[in-house]
């Protein structure tokens, strides 16, 4: 499957560090694409779709959760996402997880769901270790590549207007560790 449908041209490929865990962690946002997110409308895609969108507690949980399966290593985690404010998402969870030995990044150039489609999905399967939403686009990078962990959620209930995902499958390759 990966030879079929390897890019034809060259792509920009964010430089993993040496010597690290690599995570690649798939934030969809709808971009502009689905339809904003929760509201008091029954419209709003992660009313729709949760497991689609989880909210950034889900992701820093289960960065958190590899971090301290690999509490001897560094952790690069890159945020790959369909919003157009990459960086504002980056910055809340290296604040949130305050952690010296995890090192964000992200694209810093303009970013929409239109656009860095399958050169996020070809780096996306670069990494080590995957966390993402229920999303067939990242579900797809899961099956080109053999990471050490995917992290995906599999149940979420509402409280209130806060939704939460209470139950994460995580896959582990044990060939690769």
């Amino acid at each position: 499957m990966r030879c079929l449908i390897k890019p034809k041209k060259k792509l920009n490929l964010p430089q993993i560090p040496n010597s690290t865990i690599s995570v690649a962690v798939h934030v969809r946002k709808g971009g502009g694409y689905d339809a904003p997110l929760f509201s008091k409308t029954v419209q709003y895609a992660d009313q729709r779709w949760p497991l689609k969108f989880p909210p950034d507690d889900y992701y820093i949980e289960q960065i958190k959760k590899i971090a301290h399966q690999y509490k001897h290593h560094y952790l690069y985690c890159y945020i790959f996402t369909d919003d157009q404010q990459p960086i504002a998402i980056m910055e809340r969870y290296k604040k949130k997880l305050n952690n010296p030995r995890i090192h964000f990044d992200c694209r810093k150039g303009t970013n929409s769901h239109k656009l860095n489609v399958l050169e996020d999905l070809f780096n996306m399967t670069r990494f080590d270790c995957l966390i993402r939403p229920s999303s067939s686009y990242s579900t797809i990078a899961q099956l080109l590549n053999n990471f050490i962990i995917v992290i995906h959620p599999m149940h979420y209930v509402w409280s209130g207007e806060k939704l939460i995902i209470d139950h994460v499958e995580v896959l582990l390759n044990t060939k690769k560790q």
